[in-house]
This record gives C-alpha cells, structure tokens and sequence, in this order.
C-alpha cells in the first residue's frame, strides 16, 4: 500500500471566521461520519516520550524529521483503540497506525513490554 504523505496547516481563527469557515468549506468537503446529525465524540490520546524529554524538545526546536508515538481511543470505547506513530519530515506528516487490546495497553502501562517484540504488527515492535 502507497504511504499517503500530507501537509498540514493550522491557523488561529475567530469564532465568526470559525462559522464562516465551516459554512464555505461544507460545499465542497465532507463531514466527519462521527459526527452526522450534530452528534460530537470524545477523543483520548497518551502521548509517549523518553526520560530526556526528546519527542517535546524536538517539537519545541522546530526539528524537521520527527516521529511521535501516541494511544488514541474515542468515547470511552475500549474495544477501538490504536498505536499511532505519527512522522513529520519537514513540512508533510503521516500517520501509522494499528489496532490494539486494551489488554494490550493495560500491559504497556504496567511497564511489561516483553510481549510487544515478538509481536506480528511492525508498529508495536517498532514502539
């Protein structure tokens, strides 16, 4: 499968411009699925970095090629949860992800990462 690279841009906007935005931008893109009807859902996500703080120094310094590795889950779902390894190489990003257990994330948080180098998915190794 052809990796998808993608640029992301953030801009700080007004509540007004927020409306106006999402009033131009409804044309012509989609919405969300999570969120047909008006309905919103909760995001949770832990965020890993090492004892020297290396992932929020680099983010910090502005370093051109970075990785991040985070657990996401939505609405309180235990049985949807991923490993993302996210990649930023100067100004495109990409997002690895795979599923895990909460089994799985129970053990990771006990600090019992044994499991995890024998493991089938390339992204839990790699973490």
């Amino acid at each position: 499968m052809e990796e998808k690279w993608r640029q992301e841009l953030k801009y700080t906007l007004t509540k007004g411009e927020s409306i106006l935005t999402a009033k131009r931008l409804a044309s012509f893109m989609q919405r969300d699925r999570h969120t047909e009807g008006g309905k919103e859902y909760l995001i949770r996500s832990l965020y890993f970095d090492n004892l020297y703080d290396k992932v929020l120094k680099e983010k910090l310094s502005g370093v051109a090629v970075r990785d991040k590795f985070r657990i996401r889950y939505y609405d309180f779902d235990g049985d949807f949860i991923r490993l993302e390894k996210k990649s930023k190489r100067n100004s495109v990003g990409h997002k690895y992800q795979c599923r895990l257990k909460s089994w799985e994330v129970e053990k990771i948080m006990q600090k019992q990462w044994d499991w995890m180098a024998e493991d089938e998915r390339p992204l839990v190794r790699e973490f």
